[in-house]
């Protein structure tokens, strides 16, 4: 769930890597890069994280982990906005009630949230205070719609305090290569259909080299198939037009 239009437009995909006790082993994050090359650089987050307290603007490196994916590994910068992050009641309010809500924070300092399962995540305006942010927080609480789990100021969100991250760049790969002859720079499919930026052609020669499934359909042209297993291993379709990696 969304409150506002997708700020992801030109965007590649950088990983976060949670340490053994988090629920989750790691977090796709969508970024833009800053100073970066085919290495790794420097990005700025485009979207919240649900599992570490970062979100849109936070300057972030990353670099090539073993299995030639972007894995975080520092916090260079946050942003100056606050992140709040608020738990939903489903005994008082439905998935469009809580959407709505959060739309409707918009016009109180919020720029961007997110949600999943019952959780907001909120990137607020540069010039919303924190006291500000609570104020609406406290108002959405006291009317039995849910409960405030954390609001974050810039300060809160430095490396120092990023607790659940593990920053050491995983140098082992998880898979073996396939061995795969097939090229995706050289298939006019991804072209025909939009798709041809650099870095999602990187990431179906990279899921062709990794994937044996994945292999046989590119080189037998089942590409719908091909973005099904990304659709799977990203959370995000490629074939919807706001989604072009």
């Amino acid at each position: 769930m969304t409150s506002s239009s997708d700020p992801t437009d030109n965007k590649i995909k950088v990983r976060l890597r949670f340490k053994e006790y988090v629920e989750v082993a790691g977090e796709a994050m969508w970024a833009l890069p800053v100073d970066a090359d085919d290495s790794g650089g420097t990005y700025i987050l485009q979207n919240n994280s649900f599992f570490a307290p970062l979100g849109v603007g936070d300057l972030v490196r990353a670099e090539l982990d073993g299995d030639g994916l972007l894995q975080v590994t520092d916090v260079v910068m946050p942003s100056p906005s606050v992140v709040s992050a608020f738990m939903w009641d489903r005994r008082t309010l439905s998935d469009d009630q809580a959407c709505a809500m959060a739309d409707a924070w918009r016009d109180r300092g919020a720029s961007w949230t997110e949600g999943t399962g019952q959780v907001l995540v909120t990137i607020w305006n540069p010039q919303t205070a924190q006291s500000q942010v609570l104020a609406v927080l406290e108002e959405a609480e006291r009317a039995g719609r849910g409960e405030i789990l954390e609001i974050l100021e810039g300060e809160d969100r430095t490396r120092g305090l990023q607790t659940n991250i593990d920053f050491e760049l995983n140098r082992e790969p998880h898979v073996e290569p396939t061995g795969t002859t097939y090229w995706a720079a050289d298939d006019p499919y991804w072209a025909e259909h939009g798709l041809d930026s650099p870095d999602f052609l990187a990431f179906i020669q990279w899921l062709a080299s990794v994937n044996d499934l994945a292999a046989k359909f590119c080189e037998s042209g089942e590409h719908n198939k091909v973005l099904e297993i990304v659709a799977f291993m990203t959370g995000d379709d490629p074939r919807r037009d706001d989604l072009h990696a």
